[in-house]
């Protein structure tokens, strides 16, 4: 492809890179004004029936997954004799070149980036997609910290076992997990957790985990097989007892001795949840994330977005209402900043009776499920949108912080003082909204100061049997909470 040239809608701006397979160009699609990239499969594979088939299973596994942090794909076709997919252009820097920049990286810079690897490769998983070739140059990161994994020219689709019969070994050496240089037939999702482990040790160290000080790939995969892992901590100094070890569990030998999922991972490096400490019930609204938020009417509470992701729901040392921890996956919404007030509830329901309150930036108060339905019936009414309560799912992600996560004990910080109103600060009462911290969403008052009505009902043991993708709660009341 020459610069300048159209394929379809699509002007070639330029060559932004090539590997094994084929090239990547930057492109304008005309048709709705963005740029893209073209990825296409170099042209003296295309008699090669078995590396077409690769290309169009790259294609499907990157149309099944839809996350923020990994690269999506917009669509794939055919022309004449090109195989083409259209991919988000993600800019920014390769973990490669920051490595090359900056040696190595803090802790605290490296579990920012480790999170959101995690968040991508795990939501990819749990698709039935294995990456297979992580690896600091099939990473992108743009100015604004947000990350982007690039490259499924290798995945693996679960249960796709045609395409692994030849035990052609793929992916890059250095990066490469025991079962992967031993040509394994079986893959899974742990070898992903292997390659990301050995990518965190290069970034906090500043070398990798094995002895690459030769130029024969046998050495090398003897080396990924058979050769002892330094302790990180050995190398650097600043490097947390906790990290060290997990980064030793990722990059065991055997993959049964690894952590088994990327969630679990997440679990490892954060003991904290979000435990919330509330006194009355109150409300909080949303909105799904496709309804307009302007709130320039008198009525229309401020609304922050939520992009959707996925968590791990509950806790396994809380009531026994809250386990077992579970994974849930949610679409993006809104919800609101802050709690009902006095004021709002009252431009809609002419009756405050029920605030013990003379400040109307105070939360109403005493208020049963069925009045919120009657405000909320009102609001959208007034406003024309589609206002109402958050299920427990969207709640707590909101409450932990969304996919901004840093794993807070409480919402928005491990200083309960700066987070909550709650027993020993507050008096044993309601104070108003807004007057501690915000959490990493920049929504107020999850935790302490009120109780607050969700959508669901109440069943003791639901988790049990929750959806994973959505969920709404039980279909049954067994008591009320």
């Amino acid at each position: 492809m020459q610069t300048g040239m159209y394929i379809r809608d699509f002007k070639i701006l330029s060559k932004i890179g090539e590997g094994g397979m084929g090239y990547v160009f930057l492109a304008e699609d005309e048709m709705l004004g963005r740029q893209v990239a073209l990825k296409t499969l170099n042209k003296q594979f295309t008699t090669d029936p078995q590396l077409i088939e690769r290309f169009k299973t790259e294609a499907r596994a990157q149309a099944g997954i839809t996350h923020p942090n990994i690269v999506t794909l917009y669509t794939f076709f055919k022309e004449q004799e090109d195989y083409i997919m259209v991919l988000e252009y993600a800019r920014g820097k390769t973990l490669r070149q920051m490595l090359t920049e900056k040696k190595k990286f803090t802790e605290d810079e490296t579990k920012d980036i480790l999170i959101q690897l995690l968040d991508g490769l795990g939501y990819a998983h749990s698709m039935g997609v294995v990456h297979r070739d992580i690896k600091p140059g099939n990473i992108i990161i743009d100015e604004t910290g947000r990350l982007k994994i690039l490259d499924f020219g290798i995945a693996k689709i679960l249960g796709d076992r045609n395409l692994t019969k030849t035990g052609m070994k793929l992916g890059t050496i250095n990066y490469m997990s025991p079962e992967q240089v031993m040509a394994d037939k079986e893959l899974d999702q742990r070898t992903d957790i292997y390659s990301l482990g050995v990518l965190i040790y290069e970034m906090l160290t500043g070398r990798l985990p094995i002895n690459t000080n030769t130029d024969s790939d046998f050495v090398l995969m003897k080396e990924i097989v058979e050769g002892e892992i330094v302790n990180p901590k050995n190398l650097e100094g600043s490097i947390s007892d906790k990290l060290s070890s997990i980064l030793l569990r990722m990059l065991s030998k055997k993959k049964e001795d690894r952590h088994p999922t990327c969630l679990q991972v997440k679990e490892d490096l954060f003991d904290g949840r979000v435990h919330v400490v509330q006194t009355k019930k109150e409300i909080k609204i949303t909105q799904p994330s496709n309804t307009s938020v302007h709130t320039e009417d008198p009525y229309s509470p401020e609304m922050v977005f939520v992009e959707g992701g996925t968590f791990l729901m509950g806790s396994d040392d809380g009531e026994q209402d809250e386990f077992p921890v579970h994974e849930v996956e949610l679409d993006s919404f809104h919800i609101g900043k802050h709690l009902i007030t006095i004021r709002e509830w009252g431009a809609i329901i002419n009756d405050i009776s029920s605030s013990p309150f003379d400040n109307n930036n105070f939360p109403i108060v005493n208020v049963s499920w069925n009045d919120v339905q009657e405000f909320l019936f009102k609001l959208n009414d007034k406003t024309n949108k589609k206002y109402r309560l958050p299920t427990e799912a969207e709640w707590e992600f909101a409450a932990k912080g969304g996919n901004k996560s840093k794993y807070y004990k409480f919402s928005g910080s491990d200083n309960i003082n700066k987070a909550a109103w709650y027993d020993d600060n507050s008096a044993s009462e309601s104070h108003e909204v807004s007057k501690k911290g915000p959490n990493e969403l920049g929504i107020f008052d999850m935790s302490g100061n009120v109780w607050e009505w969700c959508q669901d009902w109440y069943l003791e043991d639901y988790y049990k049997n929750s959806h994973r993708i959505n969920p709404e709660g039980p279909s049954k009341v067994s008591k009320f909470s």
